[in-house]
């Protein structure tokens, strides 16, 4: 049970690295594309 429960939240934290990856990779292409239209090379 306890190895069961142990292995969920494994797989929850996992799920949640994996969902902050994704929001910061977002934040950088708009921080990216906002630095392009303010400062265009």
């Amino acid at each position: 049970l306890a190895f069961q429960s142990l292995r969920a939240l494994q797989c929850q934290a996992e799920a949640e690295y994996a969902n902050g990856l994704e929001f910061l990779q977002r934040c950088l292409k708009v921080c990216h594309r906002l630095c392009q239209a303010v400062n265009p090379s």
